[in-house]
């Protein structure tokens, strides 16, 4: 018997603590709820897309334009949204955040990249994939990544 708890404990526990693997200063927000527009001191909103009718990821730009950028999952309800994780970033010089227009084979949009941009070309130098089971940030092999028209 307490061996098929300590299991169900650590299952559990397990899902609980991935999530903010990736946040640091702005952990907190995970689990909050909020009606309306989000508003995050010091970020405005830079992109966002409807993953599925359940989840919403946004993606807030530091005012400071210091490269911080947070990407938010948001669990969408029918008068909340509730914030269920957080990647926290830093995004270098002629670099950008891509949501939706990546993919390994076809887009997906649940992967989400930096992207180096140079002459005209896009190469995904970090990835990470939302687990829409696990319901967290997973990282994602960068090398296998390829970003479609941006």
């Amino acid at each position: 018997m307490k061996l098929i708890l300590v299991l169900v404990f650590s299952i559990c526990c397990n899902s609980l603590f991935a999530q903010g693997t990736f946040a640091d200063k702005h952990k907190y927000l995970i689990g909050k709820n909020y009606a309306g527009k989000l508003e995050v001191k010091d970020f405005d909103m830079y992109q966002g897309m409807h993953l599925t009718s359940n989840y919403l990821i946004s993606c807030l730009a530091s005012k400071d334009d210091s490269g911080e950028m947070l990407i938010l999952i948001e669990s969408v309800g029918k008068e909340s949204n509730t914030i269920i994780d957080i990647l926290e970033i830093q995004l270098p010089m002629n670099h950008d955040v891509a949501l939706g227009s990546c993919g390994a084979k076809e887009k997906d949009p649940n992967l989400i990249a930096i992207i180096e941009i140079s002459e005209g070309k896009q190469k995904a130098i970090k990835s990470w994939l939302f687990n829409q089971e696990k319901k967290h940030f997973e990282y994602y092999d960068h090398l296998n990544v390829s970003c479609f028209k941006y």
